[in-house]
């Protein structure tokens, strides 16, 4: 049977770990380029996105994201 772990994490620390600014790769681009970036980025590292909202689940007071993963066994 497949196990899952979750990760919630909000708008803020999501940009800041996942998609770092840099100005020379980010200047001109449409607005939200951080967040796909930082969305991406999770993914390739196996990590599906389920939801997001404010408060969501009571986590935090800005947009919190939801993400899950299979648990790597053994």
């Amino acid at each position: 049977m497949k196990q899952w772990e979750y990760k919630l994490i909000g708008l803020t620390k999501l940009v800041d770990t996942y998609a770092p600014w840099n100005e020379k790769t980010m200047r001109g681009n449409e607005e939200g380029i951080r967040t796909l970036t930082a969305l991406n980025n999770l993914g390739k590292q196996g990590w599906e996105y389920l939801e997001h909202g404010v408060n969501l689940h009571g986590y935090s007071d800005q947009n919190t994201y939801v993400f899950k993963r299979e648990k790597k066994s053994g």
